[in-house]
């Protein structure tokens, strides 16, 4: 349930507003100051509204109105979305004009879970038109009526949806109603799996958009005897100013990862430890049961020139994993944090 509460926090930022019924609520103001016009947010274990503002006023939906577009997707064809298909029609194609697109072009052929990750992750007007167009036999209105309908069994009670999309003005809703529709959502693998795929991405732009970056390093610890256990290792490998300067350096130094694991305070054997780095030039192993490999430096380093480089960690402990994101360390950062006075 705490994984739970941390992607309905986590959606609540992104698309501002989450809702809950009723229970206990406190004053959250020294701790929060969120900048959405309404918002929602509930600790799923105990029922307990962390946060409130605004939540029943009524307001454009705007984008969100394809999460209620989503619902009607997945009730419908949850069980279809990699075996049914369907090509993008041309008669969309001037609604969304100019609009947040995933140039899903006109006779192109898509599944179901391609258009509703474009939908989800990238806010795709074309995906929602296109799904609702197709899905609805070409009669959108019936589609909406649809959304409506659902909408209502789900519990809404001040949201009206005028289109698939949102780009319609008449599309309004409230924090409390999207809460209702959120909760139904997440009874939903393939939604979660993509809320969790969105959670990845905002973490990978936010690891790569460190100060004077200029490579996203990946972490991924397998073999561990626990996720705990993993997670703390990949977070300190992952936070290694040593560890950070080899990879700006493009140097396969394999001793400074074991170095970061070993101040993990996690307990470990050295001696079952397998390192490898890799990016989209290839996999170089540099480490075997925590023994230095020969390995081609010239290979190691066209791995380590790549934007994006995994530093591939295996335990030999278990089979509990943990993936973590973090950033070179450059002169730039130095040069950054060195001109001015907080």
């Amino acid at each position: 349930m705490k994984r739970l509460f941390a992607l309905l926090l986590t959606l609540a930022l992104v698309v501002g507003c989450l809702a809950v019924p009723a229970g206990a609520i406190f004053d959250p103001s020294p701790v929060y100051d969120v900048k959405a016009q309404s918002a929602y947010i509930v600790n799923t274990d105990t029922n307990i509204i962390v946060y409130e503002k605004d939540s029943t006023a009524q307001m454009p939906a705007g984008g969100l109105t394809k999460l209620m577009c989503a619902a009607l997707v997945l009730t419908n064809y949850g069980d279809e979305l990699d075996s049914r298909t369907f090509q993008m029609p041309f008669a969309i194609s001037d609604y969304v004009y100019g609009t947040d697109n995933a140039d899903m072009r006109s006779g192109e052929t898509f599944t179901l879970r391609e258009a509703l990750y474009a939908m989800l992750l990238r806010n795709a007007n074309d995906a929602a038109m296109g799904m609702a167009y197709q899905l609805s036999g070409n009669d959108l209105a019936g589609w909406v009526s649809q959304m409506n309908s659902l909408s209502q069994q789900i519990g809404t009670t001040a949201s009206t949806w005028t289109d698939a999309c949102g780009l319609d003005p008449g599309n309004v809703t409230n924090a409390v109603d999207m809460y209702l529709i959120l909760r139904a959502l997440l009874e939903y693998d393939a939604f979660v799996e993509a809320l969790q795929a969105l959670c990845v991405e905002l973490a990978k732009q936010m690891a790569s958009d460190g100060e004077g970056a200029t490579h996203l390093i990946t972490c991924t610890v397998t073999g561990a005897k626990s996720e705990e256990s993993a997670e703390i290792i990949a977070k300190s490998v992952i936070s290694s100013t040593l560890t950070k300067a080899a990879i700006f350096g493009c140097d396969a130094n394999w001793g400074r990862v074991l170095c970061a694991m070993g101040y993990s305070g996690e307990k470990f054997d050295p001696d079952k430890v397998d390192v490898a780095f890799a990016s989209a030039a290839g996999e170089i192993p540099v480490c075997r049961q925590g023994r230095g490999l020969d390995f081609d430096e010239d290979l190691a380093k066209r791995i380590l020139t790549e934007d994006e480089v995994e530093i591939r960690v295996r335990m030999g402990e278990g089979d509990a994993s943990c993936t973590c994101w973090g950033c070179d360390i450059t002169y730039d950062y130095i040069k950054i944090n060195g001109d001015y006075r907080t």
